[in-house]
């Protein structure tokens, strides 16, 4: 700013002559905006009460950008405000409505609401447009406000503001405003003593009106009001009946939103009380236009909800089919809480979904049901090339693992005991470790029945260091079944570990560990070289 224009507009600041105002003005007329903006903070610097009210007479032919100006010199219109919105005169009401909102003067509201009750109805619609703009905003400060400082402010306004919101609220019988009970509203939380003893209370003046809006009102933060009850374990049975009831968009995106993915308990407990929601029963063409996490809530909603089971299956079956993937995940672990033919045949044709999530989720219903080809089923998902199916599978089939199979293995036939065994070597992954455990144990029969086992279920191989230590056992029945057992184990090392146990102290051990060479020979017909070298050995110790 030029030196000569900044001493000329201090001077028309500071002077008492009230024709400076008249010179700020005229230079305010003029169409540059820069003289524009200079001259309006000027003239708001002079505190003059007549330029103040002049200010706010012609606020709406100003710019939104000559607005802004007067953002810088927040408060000193506040009187000129609070005066115009007391004024009879439409214009200049209108015009200190939108200064209050441009301003944010919050501590006006309780006039506001005297001229809301009191005044002509053109006066008291300017007053009641301007009331709920201001709560409004105050309601979006404190939610997105995060600096402290700003913070306290938006406190300290919001407590003298729902204050005369609420003492208004209790005065309904007198006014009949529900533009006043709107402004309550998107004030007050649900735990608002006035809001809930009028919602406890059918015979309370206000309590029609205050449902009406809860089921009605087009305003987000009365939706989400009304949806924030599901978050209350003592929610009142009329806002219980409006989250039945209500069922346009914009309670159906809060609603879905406050159930969230992951209901917390307290919302579970009020699900299970809402045995009807409106917006199902028109069908679930909406389905497609959700994004993935409100259809994941949809499932949870009507997974935890009290409707009948038929509806909540017509629900589930429509997003298992045609809902984005972690909302078919969601619905296929649902169905675990539903029994009949119509949940059995989801689960069954949940297992031809493309995700291994979802199949995993209807793999472990099929036995607990009682479903034709379950076990088929479970034994194929045994050797799926995924690990998840497979977990699955072993889990189903818990009962086949090998502490079980040891109890019951003396009272099996052969076949029993090779049939059992192959499911117990896929279920049981610690089948291995729990036999060489046995192998070790203080216990000659229960060393003597594990080297039996592992014959059984062909471990062999994968035991053969268990196996290999046990042709050194204190007893010679051990030495005999071990030597018996190795010899389908035609390894190098397990060969010459044979070849000394031909000089084993015992005759059968002697015999036993030749055979278990022999049958090596015959398993591997043609071989030439080693295995002549093999048996040379051991036919001199035979002769020895």
């Amino acid at each position: 700013m030029p030196d000569g224009l900044a001493k000329t507009l201090e001077l028309l600041v500071t002077t008492r002559n009230e024709s400076a105002g008249d010179v700020l003005w005229h230079a305010l007329e003029q169409g540059n905006l820069a003289v524009q903006k200079l001259a309006l903070g000027s003239l708001l610097r002079r505190r003059s009460p007549a330029a103040l009210r002049k200010v706010v007479a012609n606020w709406h032919t100003f710019s939104a950008k000559l607005k802004d100006v007067t953002l810088e010199h927040r408060g000193r219109l506040t009187k000129a405000i609070r005066d115009a919105i007391f004024s009879r005169a439409e214009r200049r009401s209108a015009n200190g409505g939108d200064a209050a909102g441009v301003w944010r003067e919050y501590e006006i509201v309780p006039a506001l609401l005297t001229v809301v009750r009191s005044s002509e109805p053109a006066q008291a619609a300017q007053a009641s447009r301007t009331m709920i703009e201001l709560v409004q905003s105050l309601h979006v400060e404190l939610e997105q406000t995060r600096d402290s400082r700003a913070r306290r402010a938006s406190q300290l306004a919001h407590a003298h503001v729902a204050s005369a919101l609420e003492e208004a609220a209790r005065q309904f019988h007198k006014h009949r405003r529900k533009d006043i009970l709107a402004a309550f509203l998107i004030i007050a939380g649900r735990e608002n003593a006035t809001l809930k003893r009028i919602l406890r209370e059918p015979t309370d003046t206000a309590h029609a009106a205050v449902v009406e809006l809860l089921a009605q009102s087009p305003r987000p933060p009365i939706a989400r009001l009304t949806t924030s009850f599901l978050e209350d374990t003592r929610a009142p049975q009329a806002a219980l009946a409006v989250l039945s009831q209500r069922r346009d968009d914009l309670f159906v995106q809060h609603f879905l939103r406050t159930v969230g993915d992951d209901p917390s308990p307290n919302v579970r407990g009020n699900l299970q009380r809402l045995t009807k929601l409106r917006w199902l029963q028109s069908g679930l063409s909406q389905l497609m236009f959700l994004d993935e996490r409100a259809q994941v809530a949809l499932a949870q909603t009507v997974g935890c909800s009290g409707l009948p089971d038929a509806e909540i299956l017509r629900v589930l079956r429509d997003v298992l089919r045609h809902g984005k993937l972690r909302a078919r995940r969601a619905a296929a672990r649902l169905l675990q809480n539903f029994e009949g033919l119509e949940a059995n045949r989801l689960i069954m044709q949940t297992l031809r979904d493309g995700d291994i999530e979802v199949q995993a989720a209807a793999l472990a219903e099929l036995r607990a049901r009682g479903l034709p080809g379950a076990t088929a089923t479970l034994l194929a998902a045994l050797d799926s090339p995924h690990p998840l199916l497979q977990q699955t599978a072993r889990q189903c089939l818990s009962e086949f693992d090998m502490p079980r199979f040891l109890q019951a293995y003396d009272g099996m036939d052969e076949e029993e005991r090779r049939t059992t065994g192959r499911l117990v070597r896929k279920v049981d992954t610690n089948s291995a470790a729990l036999l060489r455990e046995e192998m070790q144990s203080p216990s000659r029969s229960r060393r003597l029945k594990a080297i039996d086992v592992a014959q059984a279920l062909e471990m062999t191989g994968e035991l053969e260091e268990p196996l290999l230590a046990l042709l050194n056992d204190e007893d010679h029945l051990v030495r005999v079944a071990a030597a018996e057992a190795l010899s389908h184990c035609p390894t190098d090392q397990t060969r010459i570990a044979l070849r000394s146990a031909t000089l084993d102290e015992s005759p059968n051990v002697r015999s036993a560990a030749q055979r278990a060479l022999d049958e090596m020979v015959v398993a591997t017909p043609g071989q030439s070289g080693a295995s002549n070298v093999d048996q040379a050995p051991a036919t001199a110790a035979l002769r020895v």
